[in-house]
């Protein structure tokens, strides 16, 4: 037989045999003048520095919508320098624009020590530079088989699509802001092409070419949008790898074709050649100032921003064609470029700190962005942080 036996022990009762402490005293935070206390503060001044950098964007708060502009700039000029070339095919363009860009950025790759094609981001470069390929064939397509106009204001409406579509796979804000800014552009670029079939009424007469055409450049202009939401997305590699990876891509999808058209040769004019440098050139330029923009600000204020290619455009043909604006012309014109300085506006109201009295003041410019009201990422976004 077992018995049990119950002791009622309470701490009163080991208080005699328990060590007696002390309390000691609180810590006094160290001296500034000592190397702890110069530790600490060298510490507090970094975070504010990290903490300013996030809020302004990685350095000046307006840096990315220029260099949005800087982009359209070259690529408007070099729209320009295609116009002046004589004797050279479409693939011929791609082939030199794909292999220029493809040498600079490995230039730029082995001066920065990256490496091209990096483990995790393989397939969204190689599908980038699909992409680009064949939006750049669609857009030749729609613009051989559809009047420039109708064609031009298509392939703008990018800021619509890249909107949407980083609303759903990057959790970006769609504010009210964003869609009065996409309506005034579209409106602008609207009155500067002035498609036929709004202010000729001559829609009927299009002929069934004519409507592949106008579906090859809204499949292009989708294209567009998704290459700028996945350049954001891939926001993290260095825009070196970025670059190469794509044009890379590009280059090797562009000779193949050309290879199968007997199209692969250098242009017989000396001044063709200069033009097709130059072209390469600017065109590169257009692509770095697009991926370090997007890489700095969101999707729908570069795309917006970068429909000031059509203002340059149009100051191309009137400084090099004569072909001089008339009045709806300068008006589109204007709103275009009212646009861009809005959202200048909107980028400094939103990197002035919350208890700023112009922010305040300002509230309606900023309400339901995603600094106010962050969100999670939407669609595939939302399901790839589950997994992971």
């Amino acid at each position: 037989m077992v018995r049990t036996y119950k002791l009622n022990i309470t701490t009163k009762d080991l208080e005699p045999l328990l060590p007696t402490t002390t309390p000691s005293p609180p810590s006094s935070p160290p001296p500034p003048s000592s190397p702890l206390g110069q530790q600490q503060v060298t510490d507090r001044s970094k975070d504010q520095q990290q903490t300013l950098k996030r809020t302004c964007g990685g350095g000046l708060p307006h840096i990315g919508l220029f260099l949005a502009v800087i982009s359209s700039f070259f690529y408007s000029f070099s729209s320009l320098l295609i116009k002046m070339l004589t004797d050279v095919t479409f693939l011929e363009l791609c082939v030199a624009r794909h292999g220029i860009l493809s040498v600079l950025s490995l230039l730029l790759l082995v001066h920065h020590g990256d490496l091209p094609f990096p483990k995790g981001y393989r397939l969204p470069l190689v599908l980038m530079g699909v992409m680009v390929t064949f939006a750049l064939l669609l857009q030749s397509y729609s613009f051989k088989h559809v009047p420039l106009a109708d064609a031009t204001v298509i392939v703008f409406s990018t800021p619509v699509f890249g909107v949407i579509l980083a609303s759903i796979f990057l959790g970006e804000m769609c504010s009210f802001f964003h869609f009065i800014m996409i309506l005034i552009t579209m409106t602008g670029i609207v009155f500067i092409a002035r498609p036929q079939f709004i202010f000729k009424s001559q829609f009927h007469h299009y002929t069934a070419q004519s409507w592949w055409g106008i579906w090859a450049a809204f499949i292009s202009t989708l294209f567009a949008a998704v290459i700028l939401v996945m350049i954001r997305k891939v926001k993290d590699l260095h825009y070196t790898a970025v670059m190469f990876s794509s044009t890379v891509t590009a280059l090797i999808i562009t000779c193949s074709f050309a290879l199968y058209e007997g199209q692969l040769c250098t242009p017989q004019n000396p001044k063709d050649r200069i033009i097709l440098l130059a072209f390469g050139a600017s065109a590169f330029i257009s692509m770095l100032c697009n991926t370090k923009a997007l890489q700095k600000e969101e999707v729908g204020l570069v795309s917006i921003t970068r429909t000031t290619a059509v203002v340059f455009s149009f100051i191309w043909q009137t400084v090099f064609f004569q072909e001089y604006p008339d009045l709806l012309t300068l008006v589109g014109s204007l709103l275009v470029m009212s646009c861009v300085i809005l959202i200048g506006l909107y980028k400094w109201v939103t990197s002035l700190p919350p208890t700023s009295s112009t922010r305040q003041a300002l509230a309606c410019l900023i309400s339901q962005t995603k600094q106010d009201h962050p969100r999670p990422a939407g669609g595939l976004c939302r399901m790839r942080n589950q997994v992971e």
